[in-house]
């Protein structure tokens, strides 16, 4: 039985190890509330929380990570690696849900396409939302079965879901979707009244708590259309626009559609508590269109969508069954090639260390606080404080090691933006931006205040040329005796 467990769990140890060899080691490539919520771990292990009140309360990510801050503090491939972890345990219990159903084929081939998707090493090397997210949700549907199986009124499989539900809403707006469902699952199939009401008062007070601490998902990737968004599960996001947008996004919305057929039937695959969260989680983050809703997507098709395509037939049906056959191993083999093909160019990219625009203007600005710091030593001077805005406060205080604030809000005159930016050394932002047009006009009009550093199709970076720079005092010696006042010297007269 061991020798049986080895064997199975050989082909995820083997693919955590080759991922880890694609990934990027340098802190640039992050989502911005990943970089939050490393620096709030950070933080607290320094026994010092200000990251709270300049950048604001992290999602859940700063909860699994909060163990690393203690044991290796300030190393970011750690968290990769937790990543990396997480996902084969989800993998694994996904294989199990499809497995146990009777799809055992379509499982395992669903598995390894999921594992090598390029959207999934992206969500890992970013470090994104859609693995704990979709871990969060795996996880909850499991606590559900186990309490639909053996009800035990405030058991630990009820505040597993209470925890999976105040978890996942501060990741996604997707994660609304679970407790929704289960509030819903409880109304129409109550085990009990007391039981019931038990779950209707829980899942509401966990919501209430999780949107008071966590009210807003400012720090998502990006919130614009695509159809790069919806490819991105075979191409990755690495890619220039071509005509394969086009059909990987016909192929996509064709697939949900007759998913969504095939739901309707009582012994379709998805026809249970989590196929039906993953299944609304596809249509309700529409809505969003990101991607993370790309990868609770892609994760429906490929562990919903194959076990009918792979389905046995016979007599007249034979025939289709073996068309569809052909035509699903032939998009397989498309998927994989071109899958260890964006691996490759990942590999090639984080290899010769190519950035994207917006971490390429970061990288400047991280390398001009370097040249200052190495004056500073050079001269033997006390370094001066850098306190920097930008629009990515939490990025750039990873790549920067210095003190970041967010940008200061709109003033209502050039002069009342001065005031604003009282002790801030520089400025990096990206004026083409929706959101700081009346900061850009106010900026614009302070061209005597303020000297452009570095001008990018990214955003800029500006210093001020007056920024009222404090010197950090040096620290004294305890070891070393206090300094005793000079003697007056009889004969000569002190100095005034």
């Amino acid at each position: 039985m061991n020798k049986r467990l080895i064997l199975a769990e050989l082909p995820f140890v083997l693919w955590g190890i080759l991922v880890l060899f694609v990934l990027n080691h340098q802190p640039y490539g992050l989502e911005e509330g990943a970089a939050k919520a490393l620096a709030f771990d950070w933080s607290v292990a320094d026994d010092v929380a200000s990251s709270v009140l300049t950048l604001g309360v992290p999602d859940a990510r700063a909860l699994i990570w909060l163990p690393l801050a203690y044991l290796w503090p300030g190393q970011i491939f750690v968290a990769k690696v937790v990543w990396v972890i997480m996902l084969g345990f989800t993998a694994r219990q996904l294989y199990r849900w499809r497995a146990e159903q009777g799809h055992q084929e379509s499982a395992l081939l669903g598995t390894g396409l999921f594992l090598i998707a390029p959207l999934t090493i992206e969500q890992i090397d970013t470090l994104g939302v859609g693995i704990p997210l979709l871990a969060l949700i795996v996880f909850g549907a499991w606590c559900h079965q186990c309490y639909q199986a053996k009800p035990q009124t405030l058991g630990g499989m009820y505040f597993g879901q209470m925890f999976a539900v105040a978890a996942m809403v501060t990741l996604h707006p997707i994660g609304l979707v679970f407790p929704l469902w289960l509030l819903w699952t409880w109304y129409k199939t109550p085990v009990s009244a007391k039981q019931q009401k038990t779950y209707f008062v829980g899942v509401v007070f966990v919501l209430i708590l999780a949107f008071l601490m966590h009210r807003n998902w400012t720090d998502l990737l990006d919130h614009s259309w695509s159809l790069q968004t919806i490819s991105s599960w075979h191409l990755g996001w690495q890619h220039e626009d071509s005509w394969w947008d086009w059909v990987w996004a016909l192929v996509g919305f064709t697939t949900i559609l007759l998913t969504w057929i095939k739901s309707q039937s009582p012994d379709s695959p998805i026809a249970d508590f989590l196929g039906r969260i993953l299944l609304l989680c596809s249509i309700f983050g529409l809505w969003e269109h990101d991607r993370v809703w790309a990868f609770m997507t892609l994760t429906l098709l490929l562990y919903g969508g194959l076990p009918w395509l792979l389905k046995e037939g016979s007599g007249a049906n034979r025939s289709l069954i073996q068309f569809q056959r052909i035509v699903l191993w032939s998009l397989v083999f498309v998927f994989c090639l071109s899958a260890s093909q964006a691996a490759r160019l990942r590999y090639q990219v984080n290899q010769d260390q190519i950035l994207t625009p917006q971490d390429e203007l970061i990288e400047t600005l991280a390398q001009e606080v370097t040249q200052i710091r190495l004056q500073s030593e050079r001269t033997k001077l006390p370094p001066p404080t850098l306190r920097i805005a930008s629009e990515w406060p939490a990025r750039t205080m990873l790549a920067c090691r210095c003190d970041v604030l967010p940008l200061p809000p709109e003033a209502k005159n050039p002069m009342e933006q001065l005031k604003m930016m009282q002790g801030i050394t520089a400025l990096i932002l990206n004026p083409k931006d929706d959101l700081h047009v009346g900061l850009v006009k106010n900026l614009a009009q302070l061209n005597t205040e303020l000297e452009p550093v570095s001008i990018q199709p990214a955003g800029v970076i500006l210093k001020l040329k007056n920024p009222k720079i404090s010197i950090v005092p040096t620290q004294p010696n305890i070891d070393s005796p206090p300094e005793e006042p000079p003697k007056n010297i009889p004969g000569k007269a002190a100095k005034p």
